[in-house]
């Protein structure tokens, strides 16, 4: 799930942005869970009126597993 968005416009047609990322995975056939948080760096252009994701990286800051 991605959170709290800031962009910035670099130029008429262009755009950056961060967004938080935070995730709660289970499995109950392996009985565990994960929790994962991080950024996704992404850069926007913008084509024919319409803006589209031009790149995306994930950057994790921290990943914690258990067994439930």
């Amino acid at each position: 799930l991605g959170h709290h968005p800031e962009i910035d416009l670099v130029g008429e047609d262009r755009a950056k942005g961060i967004w938080e990322l935070y995730v709660y995975s289970s499995w109950e056939d392996r009985k565990t869970a994960m929790r994962l948080g991080g950024f996704y760096h992404d850069e926007y252009v913008k084509e024919g009126g319409e803006w589209k994701i031009m790149t995306s990286k994930m950057v994790q800051t921290f990943q914690e597993t258990w067994n439930t």
